[in-house]
C-alpha cells in the first residue's frame, strides 16, 4: 500500500505539489495524466524518495520514503537517459546480478522481441530503444512499484504499440502497481485499469477508468474528459 498524507513540495516558492492526499493499492497499472507542469515528475520522484517532502509524509507498506530512506521495492524509470557506454548484454547481466527475483527469461525474450542487439553498446542505440532498454530492465526486477515516467516518448506508432503489449506482458506474468506517466490519453487507456489525473499538483481524480460517469458509452471520450476536468487551460 502506498500513501501520501498532506504532502507538499516546493520549489522556492513554487508550489509543485499541493497538499496530496492519496491511497493506492497494491496492484494494478495506473494511467498518470497532466498537462507539462502540472506535477507529475515530481509525484514519481517524491514515491521514489529521489527527492523529499517540504512537508507531510509518504509511506510504502507502512515505511516512511525520503531520499534518506529510499525504498527497495520502487522503481523509478524516465524516458532516454544515460546509462554506463557498455554492451546491452552487459547492463543485462549487471542487472541480473543486482536482483536477486530479475527475470532474466523475460529480459531476453523482450530484447529478442524488440531486436535488441545483445553486442550493442548503450550509446549507439536511439534514444527510443535506449528507453525501451531501461524499461524492460526495470520490468523485469519484478519489484513492487513500477514507475514510468514519459516512457514512449520518442516512440512511434509501432513501438508505442509494442510497449504495450510488453506492459501487459510484464504485468500478466508479475501483477503488482505499475504507475505510467504520459500524455498519449488513447493508447494508454488500452492497457491502464485506474487513472490518476494531477492538476496545479493537486489530485483532482483517482479512479477506475470504467467508473468514470459516461465510460463505456458510445459518446464518452477520455480525451475530453480530461480537458474538460483540467479547464483546457495550459499550466503556463
Amino acid at each position: 500500500m502506498i500513501e501520501f498524507k498532506e504532502v507538499i513540495k516546493l520549489y522556492g516558492s513554487t508550489i509543485a505539489i499541493d497538499r496530496i492526499n492519496l491511497k493506492l493499492p497494491e496492484t494494478g497499472i495506473y494511467c498518470l495524466l497532466g498537462r507539462n507542469g502540472a506535477g507529475k515528475t515530481t509525484f514519481m520522484k517524491l514515491l521514489a524518495g529521489h527527492i523529499a517532502a517540504t512537508n507531510g509524509k509518504i509511506t510504502v507498506d507502512g515505511k516512511p520514503i525520503s531520499p534518506g530512506h529510499m525504498p527497495e521495492n520502487v522503481n523509478f524509470t524516465a524516458s532516454g537517459g544515460d546509462l554506463f557506454n557498455i554492451k546491452v548484454s552487459s547492463l543485462i547481466d549487471m542487472a541480473e546480478a543486482l536482483n536477486n527475483d530479475f527475470d532474466l527469461d523475460f529480459a531476453l525474450k523482450m530484447m529478442e522481441c524488440f531486436e535488441l542487439a545483445p553486442d550493442k553498446k548503450y550509446k549507439a542505440l536511439s534514444f527510443g530503444m535506449k528507453t525501451m532498454l531501461t524499461t524492460i530492465i526495470t520490468l523485469a526486477k519484478n519489484s513492487g512499484t513500477v514507475l514510468l515516467d514519459e516512457p514512449t516518448l520518442g516512440f512511434d506508432p509501432i513501438m508505442r504499440d509494442q510497449f504495450n503489449a510488453l506492459l501487459l506482458d510484464s504485468y500478466s506474468l508479475h501483477p503488482r502497481l505499475i504507475i505510467v506517466s504520459t500524455h498519449l490519453i488513447y493508447e494508454i487507456a488500452k492497457v491502464s485499469e485506474r487513472l490518476i489525473i494531477i492538476d496545479h499538483g493537486r489530485i483532482l481524480l483517482e479512479s477506475g477508468i470504467n467508473d468514470i460517469d459516461g465510460a463505456g458509452t458510445e459518446n464518452f471520450d477520455l480525451q475530453n474528459f480530461f480537458i474538460n476536468l483540467v479547464g483546457g487551460k495550459s499550466n503556463e
